[in-house]
């Protein structure tokens, strides 16, 4: 379903993907020969902003800044977040600063603790530092998770896989260190190197007793992360049965006509202890 897609609207909405995605390129390029390479963080963090800000309804506002716990006890202890989605109809801004990115996405804005209801930090690659540096951030807010609105969650944004990690197991294990941290509902990786069409979504799931033994069975591989979609062993046959015939792969069946489907194939890697699993599936209609 390379060139397919759902109702109406939804091509304009994947859209969004490729401008973030050409923005990152745009002002990776402008800064690689630079002696420190950190504007492109900054700079793609602000269109993800910018685009939160016009996708989501209107009574949410979207900054990069801090949150401020109700005791604040002037310790010098701050908490600062890439993307907070906060209650903008309610909440007050404590106060405004300026940022290297002038844009007024670019600004920092310190919100209560209790108007936040997202929090998101964005990586550039998805490589074991990354995960575990955000994480660790997320989980400051375990200070004061009493304090958070009771719909708060929080997540990770990573742009990249490079083929270089894709048989780096150690990433998947540590992104399950996730679900220890208040809140944390996984997240999205925006491409991968070996096929720049799809998104890989990070999902936590619970298990019962019959999906663990079903799982131990299947003998479940850590790598390679990410494959190209077109490389997966589904198909057709002569008689028309699909047929898939690729371990850790799969297919989303979609309603595209009288009598008529395609399907959406996906491929990822499941890491899981106890009850508990944690998820990195690919596919070509996971963006958001």
């Amino acid at each position: 379903m390379k060139d397919n897609y759902g109702q109406q609207g939804w091509k304009e909405f994947h859209r969004n993907r490729k401008d973030i995605l050409f923005e990152f390129d745009k002002i990776l390029e402008q800064t690689e020969n630079r002696p420190v390479q950190v504007t492109h963080g900054i700079g793609v963090e602000a269109y993800l902003r910018k685009w939160l800000t016009e996708f989501l309804p209107k009574k949410f506002g979207v900054t990069s800044g801090y949150i401020i716990p109700n005791l604040y006890d002037d310790s010098g202890k701050i908490y600062h977040y890439d993307i907070i989605i906060y209650n903008k109809l309610e909440s007050p801004i404590l106060w405004v600063e300026g940022n290297k990115d002038s844009s007024e996405q670019g600004k920092y804005r310190a919100i209560p603790a209790k108007h936040i209801l997202g929090v998101y930090e964005v990586k550039s690659r998805l490589n074991k530092k990354n995960v575990v540096d955000s994480l660790k951030k997320l989980n400051q807010t375990n200070d004061f998770k009493d304090q958070l609105n009771p719909l708060y969650h929080c997540g990770i944004i990573l742009i990249d896989l490079k083929e270089t990690e894709n048989n780096n197991e150690s990433i998947i294990k540590e992104i399950f260190k996730g679900n220890e941290v208040f809140g944390y509902r996984g997240g999205m990786v925006l491409r991968y190197e070996g096929d720049e069409t799809c998104t890989g979504k990070i999902d936590f799931h619970i298990l019962d007793s019959k999906e663990q033994s079903s799982n131990n069975e299947k003998n479940i591989k850590l790598k390679p992360i990410a494959k190209p979609i077109d490389e997966l062993n589904i198909y057709y046959t002569e008689e028309g049965n699909l047929t898939i015939e690729e371990q850790m792969a799969g297919v989303k069946l979609v309603n595209t006509g009288q009598d008529n489907w395609s399907f959406s194939k996906s491929y990822g890697i499941i890491y899981e202890e106890d009850n508990l699993s944690v998820h990195l599936l690919w596919s070509r209609s996971h963006f958001f």
